[in-house]
């Protein structure tokens, strides 16, 4: 997700699909606290929004399996 290499050292299909990857996303906000530049807005728009999407995935889950029982 861009935590170990650049983007421009990754295969064009991994490259592509990188910038809408939350690990993508964290190693932005990595990135520019360690080279003291400011972070962008968007980094933590998208990860708020994988915090909905994944939360609610979440809760669907939980209510889908709710009342089954396992045995």
């Amino acid at each position: 997700g861009g935590c170990w290499l650049s983007p421009d050292k990754l295969p064009s299909a991994v490259a592509a699909l990188l910038p809408y990857l939350p690990t993508c996303q964290f190693a932005e906000i990595r990135w520019a606290a360690a080279i003291d530049r400011p972070v962008a807005i968007e980094n933590w728009i998208w990860l708020g929004g994988y915090t909905v999407l994944f939360g609610a995935l979440r809760v669907w889950g939980y209510m889908r399996d709710e009342g089954t029982r396992y045995s």
